[in-house]
């Protein structure tokens, strides 16, 4: 039997990780209903905070705009069947952007 995989020394890509990018939140969070793009929803921005945690990808002003467009209304929570902590990611990948700028 594999041994299981460690979890990651980062707390926002263990909270990112929780996400198993079923696609529930989608109807619930108004800025994927108002745009219908990905990066405006929270399965969106849960893969940019990761990236950008684990240095994946370049936070640049577009990305920026997404985290800044969402508004943390968490219903995405409630239809979460992983129990992603969407508030407690979104939290902190503010903070970190805040650093960042």
């Amino acid at each position: 039997m594999p041994s299981p995989r460690p979890p990651p020394a980062d707390p926002l890509v263990a909270l990112a990780d929780q996400c198993v990018q079923c696609g529930l939140c989608l109807p619930v969070c108004p800025t994927y209903r108002h745009d219908r793009t990905e990066a405006e929803s929270p399965r969106g921005r849960i893969a940019v905070a990761r990236a950008w945690a684990l240095d994946a990808l370049e936070p640049t002003a577009a990305g920026d705009t997404h985290l800044d467009n969402c508004l943390a209304c968490r219903r995405c929570e409630a239809a979460c069947p992983a129990g992603v902590e969407y508030g407690a990611l979104l939290l902190e990948a503010r903070r970190r952007q805040r650093v960042r700028r």
